[in-house]
C-alpha cells in the first residue's frame, strides 16, 4: 500500500508527497485549480493587441512554473517557447501569434 500525504497547501497549490514500500524514492505532486486562469486566457484572447508594443502573451499556473524549475528548465528560454508554440498548451495561451 502506498503512502500519500499533504506536505504544504500556499500560493494555491496542493503540494502531496507519496511512497511505495519497498522503494526509496518520494515522489512530489503539486495541484493547482487553474480554472479562473484560463477562463482569463480565453477572455483576454479576443482583446486587440495589435499595435502594442508589448503583449500578454500568456498566464501560466504556479504549478507548471513549479513544475519547469524541478525539471531544470525554469530560466530556459527557448523550452518555453517550445512550450508555449505547443498545440496541447494553447489554453495559457492569450495571444495566438507564434512566441
Amino acid at each position: 500500500m502506498s503512502f500519500r500525504a499533504l506536505f504544504d497547501a500556499s500560493g494555491g497549490i496542493l503540494r502531496f508527497v507519496s511512497t511505495t514500500p519497498g522503494d526509496e524514492d518520494v515522489v512530489v505532486h503539486d495541484v493547482q485549480e487553474v480554472g479562473d486562469i484560463l477562463r482569463a486566457n480565453a477572455r483576454d484572447a479576443d482583446v486587440d493587441q495589435k499595435g502594442r508594443h508589448f503583449r500578454l502573451a500568456a498566464r501560466i499556473p504556479l504549478a507548471i512554473v513549479e513544475k519547469a524549475r524541478a525539471e531544470g528548465w525554469l530560466h530556459d528560454e527557448n523550452k518555453w517557447k517550445a512550450f508555449l508554440n505547443d498545440p496541447e498548451n494553447r489554453a495559457f495561451r492569450v495571444w495566438p501569434g507564434k512566441i
